[in-house]
């Protein structure tokens, strides 16, 4: 009554209250009329017909119950992970400095941020945080699927729940509560079982809401039949039990009629699937926050398209090759002179480097640091400002203040030293230093060095100065130098190119989108198999070309047969033009907007927050190969959904006809 009253929508329960109440208040009836019209046979009475029917009904919701408790085993598995208690350790000092250590065991709920706690061997860790003493090695198997031993030392990030193998350790607590991994993988598959729908959701939803009035009016309809088929002698005698008239004959008709319908079957056929999915994707190492839609979404993917850096690498390049420009522009200078600038050079690439945190200017930075280590001289200067653009590089003013300043440009510019009052700095790709007049100095040879790095794949990252000039017409003339050029690497990842490979075997078209230079992309991409590339792209591009990839289209042909059609994806005609449903598999701020733009956004767990924010399914193993995994899921729930909407509609089919007679 509420559902009809306030919400104005009938469905299962309208159907079972209609049939019990009409069943049992017609037994009443028929105990109430013959103790009126003082009768000596009793009417006929069907009290157990409501008895039964709720108590099969309630067995059914047990049975329901019990299946849907089985989907959320995994958020318990998970929950019983973390540890109640943990060891926190203060640390005081006595008198003379030595240390004193007091150890208290806490609720994991006390745990606070900065907090130093111990963990034992063969004990779980508490919380996130980062080792403050020791060396050991931890089983991250549970959360990242990783059944190899991972060796941790002093700074190194540990994940909660992950057990300590080997040696005792100190904490330092980061996150806590639920900010913790562990918590926030619980609350993403718990917003994925009860998410936003997907279309064959939606598609289950309305059918239901059409089938309940009609399944009324049928029951109706055959109620008047038979009762008219009755009033006119067309019912033989032999049909009816003793003290049954036609009425009563025809109204169990109508009431078997409500009974035997499910719109449940309908209702379940999706939800039940998709949170079983799920639960079976987070042991899998798969989170869909996205629910249902992103699992539909999967099934109907036809077009991939991932980052480079950090997606189909480790995120984590080298320098493993550079040149300075001072060491060929001076044949005639000293060492010592060839050494100052060198150094000076190399102390302003750090100093400006260190302002940036992407990974290309962290490895360049890094690489500096390494060639300064035994340099005992430190040039005095300041930044005076500094920006950085992204997808193109740095930009910086630097002020040196040492008296013996040389100038850091090439000799062919002829600058008076003294009209110096600081350099602009540029560092990033070839595109954003000739947006900024840097060239090559005529003594250095670069073209071969750049040819033979982009060909095997090097990231490219160019150093420019320029002068800044106390006579602004002369700041106007004169351009700056490439100075600097390192070569980067970055270590594919192991499993990529069989992930592409099996990718491209189930016709998906799959693309890899970078801010290299075109070659440099394109020899990356030949070592993975992979023939579409956009390059050049920057970070307000990259949601423009997802675009484009999605107006884009694609040719599909397909001959399977009209009864595949129900059960899997496809159509009757040879060749049609398909809208492409686009997936962007990426990990960074940058990749944000086109992860927002893409029809499924993918991120894997070591992404910034920012993109696992943006994305509706989450991988948290460090392998590419999960995405194989995803799509055989997604056909595996899309095909069991179909399969049960199959059943229902043939159960319905068939016993609505016998139920009415």
């Amino acid at each position: 009554i509420r559902s009809v009253w306030y919400s104005h929508q009938a469905n299962m329960d309208t159907l079972v209250a209609i049939g019990t109440t009409v069943a049992y208040f017609g037994s009443l009836f028929n105990v109430l009329i013959p103790i009126v019209e003082h009768r000596s046979e009793p009417g006929q009475q069907f009290f157990e017909t409501s008895v039964f029917l709720i108590t099969f009904i309630w067995l059914g919701r047990w049975l329901e119950a019990k299946a849907k408790g089985k989907t959320f085993e995994t958020i318990t598995k998970l929950m019983e992970l973390q540890p109640e208690k943990s060891t926190l350790v203060t640390i005081k000092r006595d008198p003379h400095g030595h240390e004193l250590i007091i150890e208290k065991d806490i609720d994991l709920e006390l745990i606070q941020v900065g907090d130093i706690l111990k963990v034992n061997p063969g004990s779980r860790v508490p919380c996130d945080g980062e080792i403050f003493r020791g060396t050991t090695s931890l089983d991250e198997s549970t959360l990242t699927g990783e059944s190899i031993p991972v060796t941790k030392s002093v700074g190194d990030n540990v994940i909660t729940a992950t057990v300590n193998l080997t040696s005792m350790i100190w904490m330092k607590a980061t996150r806590v509560g639920s900010d913790t991994t562990l918590s926030r993988i619980i609350d993403l598959v718990q917003q994925a079982q009860s998410s936003k729908k997907a279309p064959i959701e939606a598609l289950a939803d309305r059918i239901a809401q059409v089938f309940v009035p009609t399944v009324i009016t049928l029951a109706i309809i055959d109620f008047i039949v038979w009762i008219s088929l009755g009033a006119v002698g067309k019912i033989p005698s032999s049909w009816l039990s003793s003290n049954e008239n036609h009425a009563i004959f025809a109204l169990f008709f109508a009431i078997s009629v409500m009974v035997i319908a499910c719109p449940c079957a309908m209702g379940l056929a999706s939800p039940t699937a998709i949170m079983v999915g799920t639960g079976v994707a987070a042991r899998y190492g798969i989170l869909i926050k996205g629910g249902g839609e992103a699992i539909e979404t999967a099934f109907r993917l036809n077009t991939i398209v991932f980052d480079k850096t950090g997606t189909l690498t480790y995120g984590n390049p080298q320098v493993v090759d550079s040149k300075i420009l001072h060491e060929e522009s001076f044949p005639d200078s000293t060492n010592n002179e060839e050494n100052f600038h060198n150094e000076l050079l190399l102390q302003i690439i750090r100093l400006v480097g260190s302002s940036s945190n992407h990974p290309l200017a962290k490895a360049v930075t890094h690489h500096v640091e390494e060639r300064l280590s035994e340099k005992k001289d430190n040039y005095r200067m300041t930044i005076k400002s500094v920006t950085e653009v992204p997808g193109k590089g740095l930009q910086a003013t630097v002020i040196i203040h040492d008296n013996a300043l040389q100038n850091l440009l090439p000799t062919e510019t002829n600058i008076d030293i003294s009209k110096i009052l600081s350099y602009n700095v540029f560092i990033g790709n070839e595109r954003w230093l000739n947006e900024n007049g840097c060239v090559y100095s005529s003594y250095f040879a670069h073209e071969l060095s750049l040819q033979e790095w982009q060909n095997s794949g090097y990231s490219i990252v160019l150093v420019g100065f320029s002068a800044n000039l106390e006579d602004e017409k002369l700041n106007q003339e004169k351009s700056g130098y490439v100075l600097a050029q390192f070569g980067i690497a970055d270590t594919p990842r192991p499993d990529a190119s069989k992930t592409i490979t099996i990718l491209k075997s189930l016709g998906i078209d799959v693309w890899m989108m970078t801010g290299d230079h075109p070659i440099t992309a394109k020899s990356i991409a030949n070592q993975l198999g992979i023939e579409n590339v956009l390059a050049e792209v920057t970070p307000e591009m990259k949601a423009e070309k997802v675009k484009w990839l999605q107006r884009r289209g694609r040719v599909i042909n397909s001959n399977r047969h009209k009864f595949s059609k129900f059960l899997c994806r496809g159509n009757d005609t040879t060749e049609q033009i398909q809208r492409s449903i686009v997936a962007m598999v990426g990990d960074g701020i940058n990749d944000s907007p086109a992860l927002a733009q893409a029809d499924l956004p993918i991120s894997i767990a070591s992404a910034t927050d920012v993109a696992i924010e943006s994305a509706s399914i989450i991988l948290t193993r460090s392998t590419l190969i999960s995405l194989i995994t995803l799509i055989s899921l997604s056909k595996s729930i899309i095909f069991r959904i179909r399969l049960n909407f199959m059943w229902a509609y043939i159960y319905n089919t068939l016993a609505i006809p016998i139920a009415a007679g």
